[in-house]
Order: C-alpha cells, then structure tokens, then sequence
C-alpha cells in the first residue's frame, strides 16, 4: 500500500509542499505515517537491500514535518528548501551508519539541523562580499580576467 503524506495548507512552496505551518490534521498525519505504513526501521532495511525507491517514504513521511523548523531557523521557505533536500541526500548516503534506524526521525532532524547551520555559516561568510569576492569564494577556479570581462559591462551600464 503507498501512502501520500502530502498536506496543503495556506502558506505552500512551489512544489506544493507545506511550509512554516501546523496543520490541523497534523495527528492523522502522524498516524498514516506510523500506524498505516511500515516502520521507518522497515523502510530503511529495504533500501539498503536494494529497493532505493522505498527511499520515498521516508522523505514523503518527514519532509512536511521538518519543513517548517528549517524555515523557521533560515528565515527563507526557497534556502529552507534547498538544507530539507541537503539533508534528504545526505541521509541517503549515509543510511547504512544509521546506528538505530528505528529512531530516523531524530537522526535526520540532527543531519537537517547541522546542513541549516552549514547554510547559515555560508550565508554569513558571504554577506557583505562584491560580486567578485562572492565569485572567486564559489568558484576560485574562474580566473580574475574572466571575472573582470563579465562584471565590467555592469559596471559600464550603472556608471553611464
């Protein structure tokens, strides 16, 4: 049986996902996800036998439910978006270090809260860099010449 834990709401991402908010129907949520649907420990077995697409569950079971604590902690639903799916993948990856894949929800709350503050640390390294400080932070690669041809025509258009 396939379980559909996707809540709409007032306040919702572009993807239609619940952001920031509480539902009313937050219990029955709960109950689809534990009473209705294999465990999590369950999920996590298959997945690392092979079936990678059981996967889904879990993120289908928790990614409304940690949503709104990421929003709230970065400030943005759209940067919010971006640590919930960090912080899926890495799960994913990690999943076989899972020591006790019963409890995944407090695992993946503690691998979501430390890709927030990675996001929060980024952000405030950034903050306040010109354009080519921020360029050459993300891609240090890009030589200076490269840099100056595509940040010089900005510059002719707002001097003139």
């Amino acid at each position: 049986m396939q379980v559909d834990a996707t809540v709409s709401g007032p306040k919702t991402s572009p993807l239609g996902r619940n952001l920031g908010r509480r539902t009313d129907d937050r219990e029955d949520s709960i109950a689809i996800a534990t009473d209705h649907g294999p465990s999590d420990a369950e999920v996590i077995r298959s997945v690392l036998a092979g079936d990678v697409d059981r996967f889904a569950v879990l993120v289908r079971r928790y990614r409304d439910r940690f949503a709104g604590y990421a929003v709230r902690l970065l400030g943005s639903t759209d940067v919010a978006e971006d640590a919930l799916q960090e912080a899926f993948i890495r799960a994913y990856d990690r999943l076989a270090q899972c020591r006790d894949p019963e409890n995944f929800r407090g695992w993946f709350f503690l691998i979501l809260r430390n890709c927030c503050y990675a996001e929060e640390r980024s952000r405030s390294r950034h903050a306040g860099l010109t354009l080519k400080e921020a360029l050459e932070s993300v891609a240090p690669e890009v030589s200076d010449h490269r840099v100056e041809r595509g940040v010089a025509p900005w510059k002719r258009r707002c001097s003139s």
